[in-house]
């Protein structure tokens, strides 16, 4: 337990369910990535954890400049994440793999398979061609406190 506790108060939160293991991370990109600042909310901790337990999340967050959160599962192969994304203001929202995702937070060129830029609303029905760890993210790179609208469920 104290190794939840321990990511929690880093940023993370990792939940277990069914044999699905999900993480929830919000970060704040600056200029460099090493700079890369961690924000939770304990009100957004605990609705997190609820609606981590059945694999959906039908939430609002603000996000706001510069600021990103990722979605992220363990998938196997065939396995799909279907939803939809809206905001009050244009943001990215990426479908990466752990590859991509490292290169995202890096700050270099990388590929993402469903999603946008620069968009208001976008759905998402992303069927896995291999297994392992997929990962939704929501990036805010030029507005001030957006809304944003977040429904996505693993089948």
């Amino acid at each position: 337990m104290s190794e939840i506790i321990n990511e929690i108060v880093v940023g993370i939160i990792i939940v277990v369910s069914g044999g699905l293991i999900l993480k929830v991370i919000i970060k704040k990109r600056e200029k460099k990535p090493s700079e890369i600042n961690k924000q939770f909310s304990s009100n957004y901790e605990t609705k997190a954890e609820k609606e981590l337990e059945d694999d959906s999340f039908d939430e609002t967050i603000i996000l706001n400049n510069g600021e990103q959160q990722i979605y992220s599962y363990d998938l196997e192969e065939g396995d799909k994440i279907v939803g939809k994304i809206e905001a009050d203001n244009p943001i990215n929202v990426f479908v990466v793999n752990n590859y991509g995702l490292r290169l995202f937070k890096n700050e270099e060129e990388f590929n993402f398979e469903d999603g946008g830029e620069k968009i208001k609303r976008v759905k998402i029905n992303f069927e896995t061609h291999r297994g392992g760890p997929w990962h939704v993210v929501i990036e805010n790179e030029d507005y001030d406190d957006t809304e944003v609208k977040v429904y996505l469920n693993q089948e």
